[in-house]
Order: structure tokens, then C-alpha cells, then sequence
């Protein structure tokens, strides 16, 4: 009997655990992302250069961020100096596809992000003189 009321019991608690955790991964799961979750799945998305998919994400990481608490602070301003760096990337790739009007901008939203980061001033300039020499070839 001793041990049938340890088995029950043990199964009691195993069931009461299951039921408990499946209920934190459902309230989980209901919680939005933190700024530092999206902001780290920007980042996965640029380790894959899906710099088109990371960059929306680093400006969301950006406007969901505390700007009060460290952490926020801290994830505003690694997703503006790695979102510039996204943009410039993103920018590039559409410019040398030929989307002109694509790839400045992404520009503008890279010098938004970052506007100390030269690398979307410059690729703004490279757009625009390749729109400019395709005007003159027109």
C-alpha cells in the first residue's frame, strides 16, 4: 500500500508539473518579444545577409526600447549602429540590382538609424549618380 501511495503521489506531482509548465510556455508563447529579442533576431537574420528582414527588425527594437532603463539604452544604441550597417548592406544590393528608388531608401533609413555611420551617405551618392548616368544614357 506504502508503495501504490508513493507511485500516486509521485504521479500527482508529475502531472501537476506538466500542467504548470505547459501554462508558462502558453503565457510565454502570449507575450509580445522583448527589444532585446527582436533585436537579437535581427541579428540572426544578418548572420543568414537577410539584411532586407533585419532591418525592419532593428527599427522595431529601436521603437519598443526603453530609453530609461539600461538595457534599453543598450539595445537603442547597438540596433542604430548595426541597423546603419544593415541598411547600407540592403542598400547596396538593391542599387546593384538596379532598384535605384529601393536602395535610397534604405539609405535614408540607415542615416536615420545612424547618421555618424558615412557608409549610407555614401551609398545615397553612389545611388544617385547611378540614376544620374542612367538618366544621361537615356
Amino acid at each position: 500500500m506504502l508503495k501504490f501511495t508513493a507511485q500516486l503521489t509521485t504521479l500527482v506531482l508529475l502531472l501537476f508539473t506538466g500542467v504548470f509548465s505547459l501554462s508558462a510556455q502558453d503565457a510565454a508563447a502570449d507575450a509580445e518579444p522583448s527589444a532585446a529579442a527582436i533585436y537579437n533576431d535581427a541579428l540572426g537574420k544578418v548572420k543568414e545577409k537577410a539584411y532586407e528582414e533585419a532591418l525592419p527588425l532593428f527599427e522595431e527594437a529601436i521603437a519598443k526600447a526603453d530609453s530609461t532603463d539600461d538595457t534599453g539604452k543598450k539595445v537603442i544604441s547597438l540596433a542604430g549602429r548595426n541597423g546603419a550597417v544593415c541598411a547600407y548592406r540592403a542598400g547596396t544590393t538593391a542599387r546593384k540590382a538596379g532598384e535605384m528608388e529601393k536602395a535610397l531608401d534604405y539609405h535614408d533609413r540607415g542615416v536615420k538609424l545612424n547618421g555618424e555611420y558615412f557608409g549610407n551617405h555614401l551609398g545615397k551618392a553612389q545611388t544617385l549618380e547611378d540614376m544620374e548616368g542612367k538618366a544621361a544614357e537615356a
